[in-house]
């Protein structure tokens, strides 16, 4: 097994560089739009037989091990080549919460499953009324002998079309002083009697955004995560892990520099003011290039990491 921290960042840089030019298909390179897993599987495949689907889980778990600063040379990396981040919920979100509040059986069958992508991963959490107010969530789970059945919607899940499971936050305490409290953290499938997915369509026509209804649905106890009823901790812990992968300096500047270049004239916005919905190679992201100061937001995730780099060689 490669001690990648040993490794000087300059070839490390060099051996993750070669890699990505040598075997990352060039047509998934920039893609404008989040894949399904079919359209990225060989892809993953590849990345799995090396070992590099989770660069920053344990070694013990499958992961690379790596320090924050590897991390942050295979992101920059991976952002310069244009390399898609793949449905990578289960690897950025799920797997690190199980890997730190899950049982021992959580972990053995979990994390291996998230590294193959045979389970592939959305999050529950938004829901009509609880959006950022999340812990006004009114999704609730009640026992039944070994399982949960779960009742109510979520709203905004991303990529709900493409998965085979979610995790999410259900109320299982519905007489608790604070709404905070009386939340649990489950995972369950999505392919079962009882959840039914509805794609939402954006202004640039893409679907990738989803109403999750429930019904009945069942999940097995067994998969509850965390405590019962401590699922808002689970919610923080798991805001720490999805804030590492986010606030990506590469990506922010590769798109400033688009968001700078493109022009605003007449034609573009006799097209906002007449088009209920955009043309596809029209992007929120691209309409409102005088509205958006990425700079300050990368200057202050390059301190963030420079932090959090100097913390890992210390030890």
């Amino acid at each position: 097994m490669t001690d990648w921290n040993a490794m000087s960042d300059a070839d490390f840089r060099k051996e993750v560089r070669g890699f990505f030019e040598a075997e990352y298909p060039e047509e998934l390179r920039n893609l404008p739009h989040r894949p399904k897993f079919a359209e990225i599987e060989h892809w993953h495949r590849k990345l799995h037989a090396k070992g590099w689907v989770a660069p920053a889980w344990p070694a013990e778990y499958g992961g690379m091990g790596l320090n924050a600063a590897k991390l942050l040379i295979f992101y920059e990396e991976q952002q310069r080549w244009g390399v898609n981040r793949g449905r990578d919920m289960g690897v950025q979100m799920v797997g690190p919460l199980v890997i730190k509040f899950g049982t021992q059986e959580q972990k053995d069958y979990w994390l291996p499953r998230i590294l193959s992508c045979e389970d592939i991963w959305c999050q529950g959490y938004s829901e009509p009324g609880a959006g950022s107010d999340l812990a006004n969530l009114r999704t609730r789970a009640e026992t039944d002998g070994d399982d949960f059945v779960i009742n109510g919607q979520k709203i905004w899940t991303t990529m709900a079309h493409d998965a085979t499971h979610i995790f999410m936050l259900v109320r299982t305490d519905q007489a608790t002083p604070k709404k905070q409290q009386g939340i649990s953290f489950l995972l369950a499938p999505m392919d079962q009697p009882g959840v039914e997915v509805r794609t939402i369509t954006t202004l640039s026509g893409e679907t990738e955004f989803c109403e999750v209804f429930f019904d009945d649905a069942r999940t097995p106890r067994a998969n509850l995560v965390g405590e019962l009823n401590k699922g808002w901790t689970m919610a923080k812990a798991l805001l720490s892990f999805e804030r590492i992968s986010s606030g990506r300096r590469t990506w922010l500047k590769m798109h400033w520099a688009s968001l700078r270049a493109l022009p605003v004239d007449g034609a573009l916005l006799k097209t906002l003011s007449s088009a209920t919905v955009l043309p596809r190679p029209l992007s929120m992201s691209r309409i409102m290039p005088h509205s958006i100061r990425v700079s300050p937001i990368s200057s202050s995730v390059a301190k963030r990491w420079a932090r959090m780099s100097r913390c890992s060689r210390s030890g």
